[in-house]
């Protein structure tokens, strides 16, 4: 078995209604504080919840709010200067994981006199940090108890997996905050949250404690997935949710993702398609592969969920990929990339954006560029 390390340095609150105690836990931080969040939540009143709750508490907001669904490292630098001239003292970011990571490497680079393309060249984060602290506007931020992040290059639009050294103070999980999703971000969320926790799985990172934690998170994902998309305003099922996301995370700061989740950035970011709808397209690509290679978790993972056919491990794997792609299916979400109106051709560098991505390194079995271009290629 694989060795491991448990660093868990952020404090979690979740819970309805857990964005009142935003403001004592950032005024231990300092008063001055940067918000880094997604134009989109203005219309749902969120970015004005979070500033009056930090209001209240005594701390003086200023609100980067220009980031939008495909925005790139260009909005880092203009959060950065923006951090700088005020002088801030610590950043909280609000959003899905595209404002989260954007928002992480503002607090990276917030006081260090550093730029974002330096690293994203490859230089490591060095230098002062200020706190950050991060409310997730979705059931999941794979990212959110480790110091990572995905980025896409505003020089050339590719995804890159950055280690920022900036682990958040705390982080808010309020699930009332995923009611302004639409039916289809609800479900593809959740979604992209079963992808992230079967990559943890079958990585050779896994251990015996991202294991417990990944498995659990199936459970909730693919009881709730169907409800959460019919009944929007059901906040049990926003429970649940939020419940996979933080399992998942905390399942993955002992393991790892990998290639779905690294082909799901690439495509996004290159080709400016969402990422949790390709992240939920590859999700029966990813687990045919997987049947082949470790079929004894992928049939783990199908009696926890209750799909079992009596004890035939190679069955019940292969069951449960007829049974994630009827379930997407059933869902109304799209089954093939061409569904997103890509050209086959645009998909030709993808594998080597993707190849960049830590978690590759540590499949179960080594994939050249061609067998990931199988698979995007099967994935079409």
């Amino acid at each position: 078995m694989p060795d491991f390390t448990l660093y868990l340095p952020t404090k979690t609150v979740l819970g309805l209604d857990s964005l009142t105690r935003l403001g004592s836990l950032v005024k231990p931080l300092g008063t001055r504080v940067l918000l880094v969040t997604e134009g989109v939540l203005n219309e749902w009143k969120h970015v004005d919840r979070v500033e009056q709750h930090l209001a209240a508490s005594g701390i003086q907001c200023m609100t980067f709010r220009d980031i939008m669904s495909h925005s790139t490292s260009s909005a880092v630098d203009q959060a950065v200067s923006l951090a700088r001239s005020g002088r801030i003292q610590a950043v909280v970011g609000l959003g899905g994981v595209r404002a989260l990571s954007l928002a992480k490497c503002t607090a990276a680079l917030a006081v260090s006199g550093s730029n974002i393309d330096k690293h994203l060249s490859g230089e490591p984060f060095s230098g002062p940090r200020v706190p950050y602290v991060e409310i997730p506007s979705t059931c999941r931020n794979p990212f959110m108890l480790g110091d990572t992040c995905v980025v896409v290059d505003a020089r050339d639009r590719q995804a890159k997996f950055l280690h920022t050294g900036v682990f958040a103070s705390a982080a808010v999980i309020d699930p009332a905050l995923s009611l302004s999703l639409s039916a289809k971000l609800t479900a593809t969320t959740m979604l992209d949250a079963f992808l992230s926790a079967l990559e943890g799985i079958i990585s050779l990172k896994n251990n015996f404690v991202s294991e417990s934690l990944l498995y659990q998170a199936f459970k909730y994902i693919v009881g709730n997935v169907k409800r959460a998309m019919t009944e929007l305003n059901n906040l049990e099922t926003r429970f649940a949710a939020a419940q996979a996301g933080l399992l998942t995370a905390m399942g993955l700061s002992t393991s790892m993702q990998g290639i779905g989740s690294a082909l799901s950035h690439a495509i996004s970011g290159k080709l400016r398609v969402p990422q949790s709808s390709v992240a939920t397209v590859m999700i029966p690509h990813l687990l045919e592969w997987a049947v082949r290679i470790c079929p004894e978790k992928i049939a783990a993972l199908a009696d926890a969920i209750g799909e079992s056919t009596e004890g035939r491990t190679l069955d019940t794997a292969q069951y449960l990929v007829g049974y994630m792609r009827h379930l997407i299916a059933s869902l109304g979400l799209p089954l093939r990339l061409s569904d997103f109106g890509i050209k086959f051709g645009d998909l030709a560098e993808i594998p080597d954006i993707a190849r960049q991505f830590e978690g590759v390194a540590h499949l179960p079995v080594p994939l050249s560029t061609e067998d990931m271009f199988e698979l995007l290629k099967n994935a079409y």
